[in-house]
């Protein structure tokens, strides 16, 4: 059977796609384990995080600890730690609840060695957690003034009938050096407001 007769009949096309499935899923599956050390920290909601880890056999042969020893620790950016879960497993997951919404966080998984001192192994990657405030109409007209007024004046200037021949690059420069004196200017002038 050529290959355009396949397409040609939508029924045969669905046949041979789902048996093609069934052979790819008969031959695949998702392992159990990667054999990698990994702690990876990721947001649900401005207040859940998820963290999982996996933590190989091989990883205990270099330290002290055992599996038996381990500590999740929760933290933020100036290593205050929020939240301490006993490890009972090498391969796992976590769901953190009630954190603080836009603030960063990361996780880190230690052992206490006999002299009760913290001994970190693994440490995941910064998160921040997202706003849970909703932006105001306000500070969303701005941004779109701004957009709108920059598009109509690319536009302007493109047009050979409108503009004063400038390119459309010496436009946006212009444009981001008069926002740039506007803000100065607002800004001196809000110092000299506060001083009297």
């Amino acid at each position: 059977m050529s290959s355009h007769l396949l397409f040609d009949n939508p029924k045969a096309m669905e046949c041979n796609a789902f048996e093609a499935m069934e052979t790819l899923t008969d031959h695949f599956s998702i392992p159990k384990s990667y054999a990698i050390n990994t702690l990876t920290l990721m947001n649900v909601s401005p207040q859940t995080l998820f963290c999982y880890w996996e933590l190989t056999p091989a990883f205990f042969e270099t330290t002290e600890a055992s599996k038996d020893t381990l500590t999740l620790l929760l933290k933020t950016t100036n290593e205050v730690a929020l939240q301490k879960i006993k490890l009972n497993t090498l391969i796992g997951s976590y769901y953190f609840e009630e954190v603080t919404s836009s603030t960063p966080f990361f996780c880190e998984v230690l052992y206490y060695n006999q002299q009760g001192e913290p001994i970190s192994l693994l440490t995941s990657n910064l998160i921040k957690t997202p706003s849970d405030r909703i932006n105001t109409q306000e500070e969303e007209s701005r941004i779109w003034m701004k957009k709108e007024e920059g598009w109509r004046e690319i536009i302007r200037s493109s047009i050979p009938s409108l503009s004063i021949q400038k390119s459309s690059k010496s436009l946006v420069d212009e444009t981001t050096l008069f926002r740039k004196w506007e803000v100065n200017t607002l800004s001196s002038f809000e110092n000299l407001k506060d001083k009297q």
